[in-house]
């Protein structure tokens, strides 16, 4: 089943600290996702149910801002 996570980045950052962000829900449809999108710093990513990832660092594929081009995800 696929996902759609929203976050909203506080402070971009590089490894090792990263960045700093706020999980603002999940959804089960895009459409919903982008509906809850307020400013240029949230993001969405799309994500399967049960699927494990890596525990290092990863970029999340498929990851956007659908307001504007705020930094880079999940670095």
């Amino acid at each position: 089943m696929k996902l759609w996570i929203v976050g909203q980045t506080r402070e971009y950052g590089p490894p090792p600290q990263g960045s700093r962000w706020d999980f603002q829900g999940v959804f089960d449809s895009e459409r919903k996702a982008l509906a809850a999108c307020k400013t240029p710093a949230y993001w969405i990513v799309p994500v399967y149910l049960n699927q494990e990832l890596p525990e290092e660092p990863v970029e999340l594929p498929g990851a956007y801002f659908p307001l504007g081009d705020w930094g880079k995800v999940g670095g």
